[in-house]
């Protein structure tokens, strides 16, 4: 320091701005010590106060209550006051015209009007400010259609998290797991964030929709979201969700994405389920592993009959073995093919015989009379075929096949072919009933000319013969 800086003021001092930076340090520290003291000083007054008024029931007391909810200068003397507030009336006012969020936050939980408290919660939910103030104000919102909206539409994933996470209602659930945007990245998060704690919670944050997921229980909306959901993610924990037989099997017939029909079809355990699956799954790799893992005899006889696939009810034919449900299949399996093999596959008498007289094949009953020991029994059911069965083939061969000279006779008579009626006739020992036979059917003009024909010519009167003769040719 030179020797007349000792004389100059110290401000005039070359070093006087080291000076004046330590004087303004100083004085800085004063006036915070000072504010301090003050602000202790207000907030015993405002807690002396609240001391005095917080056990007054009057409407003098809860205004003074108010007072202090909206000057006090520390916000645990607000919260204080607030919660000993019960005035309709002041929380309303509060909460209308009061800045603080957090106290407006506190005192719309306390308003019973819903309309009033829900207008505000919505409003600082949806303001941009302190995060965990907005995330307090989500997580008191009820309103179903409220949550729902926050979900789809918030711009932060943390808060939309949260409001996926108070959700109730299953539809806005599903359709939130389903339709939700992807949570907001870390970039944008520290873009808009300052808060260390809030940066890594929105920067962490898993997708929306996945936490919308986990509240989720209804059944059919997980087995939509489980059959077309775009998210692989999404899908696979959706049927993880799902438990229900039925709509697990929904799943492995009707999804959208063949590695989930088959995850589907791995949880299946219910046979009649498993049934179904084979018989309707659009997948035919599905329809077989379905198979695979059928092990009741009558639920593979459901799909032996009624199965999309050739290949599938051959599979599932290979795996039936008890006669009752062979004779169930034989009786109306669609593939012809497979009824054959079926009728191969019968041993069973009583079983052979359900099928002889119940089959909707007269093909089928026809071969199954045939393995019946039963004689008497098989040559009913080929005389029934013979009169009765809608394919003319099937009915011949019938009558080739009938012995029983009674039930010949039957035949010979009533049935309705003229063809059937002829061949019998012609099996016939009783010849003077055959004649009579072959006459009725050369003159029943219902018959068709061959046939008509071919019995004139096996008449012995000849009169007769010619007469009849002359009657179908001038007919014709």
């Amino acid at each position: 320091m030179a020797l007349w800086d000792v004389f100059r003021p110290a401000w005039k001092r070359r070093n006087r701005e080291s000076f004046l930076a330590h004087d303004n340090g100083v004085r800085r520290r004063t006036s915070e010590m000072l504010k301090g003291f003050a602000e202790a000083e207000n907030t015993s007054y405002w807690n002396e106060r609240l001391e005095v008024v917080k056990n007054i029931t009057s409407k003098a007391g809860q205004k003074q209550l108010a007072d202090i909810v909206r000057s006090a200068n520390h916000r645990d003397t607000r919260e204080k006051a607030l919660n000993k507030l019960t005035d309709q009336a002041l929380l309303v006012e509060i909460v209308r015209n009061i800045e603080d969020d957090w106290v407006r936050l506190l005192a719309a939980a306390k308003i019973a009007d819903q309309n009033i408290g829900r207008g505000v919660l919505v409003g600082i939910a949806i303001k941009r400010g302190d995060l965990g103030l907005r995330v307090k104000a989500v997580q008191a919102i009820s309103d179903q259609s409220l949550l729902a909206d926050l979900a789809r539409n918030e711009r932060l994933s943390c808060l939309r998290l949260v409001a996926a996470t108070n959700l109730e209602d299953q539809a806005p659930l599903a359709l939130l797991a389903k339709n939700a945007k992807i949570s907001d990245s870390p970039k944008r998060a520290a873009e808009e964030l300052a808060h260390q704690a809030d940066l890594a919670w929105v920067a962490s944050d898993p997708v929306v929709r996945m936490a919308a997921l986990k509240r989720l229980n209804d059944q059919a909306l997980l087995a939509d979201l489980a059959k077309s959901a775009n998210d692989n993610d999404l899908r696979g924990r959706a049927l993880d969700a799902l438990t229900d037989q039925a709509w697990l099997a929904d799943v492995a017939k009707n999804a959208n994405y063949s590695d989930q029909c088959g995850r589907a079809l791995e949880v299946i355990t219910d046979q009649a389920w498993l049934a179904d699956v084979a018989k309707n799954a659009s997948d035919r790799s599905v329809c077989e592993a379905a198979v695979e893992k059928l092990t009741d005899q009558a639920a593979l006889g459901e799909v032996v009959k009624y199965a999309s696939y050739p290949a599938v009810c051959e599979a599932a034919f290979e795996k039936l073995t008890d006669q009752a449900a062979l004779a169930d299949v034989a009786k109306i399996a669609i593939s012809g093919h497979v009824r054959l093999l079926i009728v191969e596959k019968l041993t069973d008498q009583a079983a052979l015989a359900d099928v002889a007289r119940n089959a909707n094949d007269g093909h089928v009953r026809l071969l199954v009379a045939e393995k019946l020991t039963d004689r008497v029994l098989a040559q009913k059911e080929i005389a029934d075929i013979a009169k009765a069965d809608q394919s003319p083939w099937t009915r011949e061969a019938a009558i080739a096949k009938l012995s029983d000279q009674a039930l010949l006779a039957d035949a010979a008579k009533d049935s309705k072919d003229g063809n059937v009626r002829l061949e019998a006739a012609k099996k016939l020992s009783n010849r003077a009933l055959a004649q009579s036979v072959y006459a009725d059917i050369a003159e029943d003009d219902c018959n068709v000319t061959k046939v008509r024909l071919n019995a004139v010519g096996l008449l012995k009167d000849k009169a007769l013969a010619m007469r009849l003769t002359k009657e179908i040719l001038d007919i014709t």
